[in-house]
């Protein structure tokens, strides 16, 4: 299984102390408390200032590595479904058609896809930054399948990785949240389809 566990990473800190200090700066403007308005100022003037360190994969496991394999920004989630590969990749497509996963096929082109096994998407996020986002599906020895959405991006140049951190940092919680919703829903269509017998 490919990826890192989102709690160890860097950025995921950062975006918390980007958090910490937008609510110290509302309870300072709140209180009237000076304090805190400066210690909010100061978390986000430290969480801003650390510029995003480029990573690279040391090893192509997947074909997200090969279309994307450095990086400064990175988010990983996985969810494992009792249901067999196919009907997990069924339902993901499926999703993408008619729900909670069609506006990423509106946004995002398909870069490369083995059938059954990965999807890789991506986009200009924005100047100078590109987003490759894929889906991931292993299957276990018990007939369950492990499923992943790894999302990473590139900045082209120094000014534009630390422009796009001021934003990745700010949305990190609410991007988390979205693509474990996307494994969820996955999982309940595949869980559908699997009691249905198909």
């Amino acid at each position: 299984m490919h990826g890192n566990d989102w709690l160890s990473d860097r950025e995921t800190w950062l975006s918390a102390l980007v958090w910490v200090g937008l609510a110290l700066l509302f309870v300072g403007a709140m209180r009237r408390g000076r304090r805190f308005a400066l210690a909010g100022g100061a978390c986000l003037l430290i969480a801003w200032a650390v510029a995003p360190l480029q990573r690279e994969v040391p090893l192509m496991e997947t074909r997200l590595d090969e279309a994307r394999p450095r990086f400064q920004f990175q988010q990983w989630h996985y969810r494992h479904v009792r249901a067999p590969q196919h009907l997990v990749y069924r339902a993901m497509k499926e999703l993408a058609a008619e729900d909670a996963l069609a506006w990423l096929w509106r946004e995002f082109r398909v870069v490369e896809e083995a059938e059954g096994c990965e999807l890789v998407l991506g986009r200009k996020v924005v100047a100078g930054a590109e987003a490759t986002i894929n889906f991931l599906f292993e299957p276990t020895n018990r007939g369950t399948t492990v499923i992943s959405t790894e999302t990473r991006v590139y900045a082209a140049d120094a000014w534009a990785a630390r422009g796009f951190a001021i934003y990745w940092r700010l949305i990190y919680p609410g991007s988390a949240l979205l693509r474990m919703a996307w494994l969820r829903a996955v999982e309940q269509r595949a869980m559908r389809g699997r009691t249905v017998g198909l």
